[in-house]
């Protein structure tokens, strides 16, 4: 992921090139993954606590990334990183 606005000489020749896909991530606020945690919170912890082991109430941390075009929340508490796809937390 690139910002546009520090990277356009990299990404306008490859606007026209046929070999590259562009992905455009249009949030214009910096801070979206936040409010997006915070809309979704409670859907969050009801699908980590019917579909994990993960212990909420030993707290948990959530970061909301871009993989390969995909929105992805990687979840760490007391254990190892795990990975969901973020649609699936928060349907």
């Amino acid at each position: 992921m690139i910002d546009l606005q520090v990277g356009i000489q990299r990404i306008t020749p490859l606007i026209d090139d046929p070999k590259y896909f562009l992905f455009l991530n249009t949030f214009r606020d910096a801070h979206w993954a936040s409010k997006v945690l915070k809309h979704y919170q409670k859907n969050i912890v009801l699908y980590l606590k019917a579909n994990t082991t993960i212990r909420i109430k030993d707290g948990i941390d959530i970061e909301l990334a871009f993989q390969n075009g995909r929105l992805k929340a990687i979840v760490q508490s007391n254990g190892p990183l795990k990975e969901f796809d973020a649609y699936d937390l928060i349907k």
